[in-house]
């Protein structure tokens, strides 16, 4: 007996968000293989959190084996076919994140990724770094961002600032707090 992967809701589109964790090639590779099979023509969404443009400051604020910039991108190339929803590098930035336009223009194609800008969540990391979102919840942002979204834009990239509900944060389901917090309780046992 097989597994039936469609679902009759016309909405539904899986969404996969991940920081590419090293050695899950295997699992990458399924993905795309489900992807094709069931979930073609821009009905799936595939997400890279990237949260910097400097590889350095990334490997601080995601300290676990992940695959280069490099590596998303070429599997990126591999993973999309015409017609499927661009796939999305996210960037979660406090206000001192190295965030430059010129890097991913040199890596990235923008026929295939866009790039969203979303505030940094509260979570137990980012309060015992003392770390500030960039992107406001108001809409805010400093200029130097301003600055590398209009680069990124006039190179034709898709930017999307990505406000979420205070409510979420509020309850604590915004990406990062609540597997945080399921990492901290298990770690702790």
């Amino acid at each position: 007996m097989g597994f039936n992967f469609r679902f009759p809701a016309l909405a539904f589109i899986p969404t996969v968000a991940t920081i590419a964790p090293e050695k899950r090639d295997y699992w990458f590779e399924r993905l795309k293989m489900i992807k094709d099979r069931h979930y073609d023509h821009g009905r799936f969404q595939l997400q890279f959190s990237m949260n910097s443009t400097d590889k350095n400051y990334r490997d601080w604020m995601m300290p676990f084996k992940k695959w280069s910039f490099e590596k998303i991108r070429d599997y990126g190339q591999k993973f999309y076919n015409l017609g499927d929803r661009k796939i999305t590098l996210i960037y979660a930035l406090a206000e001192d994140t190295p965030f430059e336009a010129d890097p991913i223009m040199e890596l990235f194609d923008s026929q295939i990724f866009l790039v969203k800008i979303t505030p940094l969540n509260p979570t137990s990391r980012v309060q015992q770094a003392r770390m500030k979102t960039a992107l406001r919840f108001d809409g805010s942002y400093p200029e130097r961002i301003d600055a590398e979204i209009d680069k990124l834009e006039r190179c034709g990239f898709e930017v999307i600032l990505s406000i979420g509900s205070l409510d979420e944060i509020e309850v604590g389901s915004n990406c990062g707090q609540i597997a945080w917090s399921r990492v901290s309780s298990v770690s702790n046992l």
